[in-house]
């Protein structure tokens, strides 16, 4: 299967915190997450039952997610990183995670919260700020940063800094 937007290093990645012998889902949650998702989007997954015919979890994870799209795949991670199954506290690998999903593999989201905003406002808005590329880097960080669910409380102090960069250059 040829990937054009989440790199196998990326996925396999994943598979090792999500699966991890001490702090990972289970074997058996493996399998019934992403053989949900396979009926979902009508996917053959080599490990559909548990126990699987894999050496290990990591890579039944790993197999199961190659099986998708890309932008399956994506929401897959980003749903799995949050499972109910995973404990309250934090955990510093997931949240790495969450982070590098967001940041790297934005573009593979399906559906996201920037529906709900005005589409023709953002992109006018990005439209007079494109000459100006400091606050136009900072406006696309903060509206990233709300599409996605992370750092809400930057978001605020992106679009002000953003602003203020535009204020200063104005003449």
């Amino acid at each position: 299967m040829v990937d054009e937007g989440i790199p196998a290093t990326f996925v396999q990645y994943t598979a090792d915190i999500l699966a991890d012998t001490n702090s990972g889902l289970s074997g058996s949650v493996v399998v019934r997450e992403t053989a949900a998702y396979a009926v979902e989007y009508a996917v053959d997954i080599p490990h559909a039952s548990y126990p699987f015919d894999a050496p290990n979890k990591r890579t039944a994870l790993y197999d199961n997610l190659m099986a998708f799209r890309p932008a399956q795949r994506y929401r897959i991670i980003k749903d799995l990183r949050d499972h109910r199954s995973f404990p309250l506290k934090r955990n510093q690998r997931r949240e790495d995670l969450k982070i590098r999903l967001v940041t790297r593999l934005a573009d593979l989201a399906e559906d996201s919260s920037a529906n709900k905003i005005n589409e023709t406002l953002v992109e006018e808005t990005r439209h007079w700020l494109a000459s100006y590329p400091d606050s136009l880097s900072l406006y696309r960080q903060a509206f990233r940063k709300y599409e996605h669910g992370v750092f809400h409380r930057n978001v605020l102090d992106d679009l002000r800094l953003a602003l203020k960069k535009l204020l200063r250059v104005r003449p």
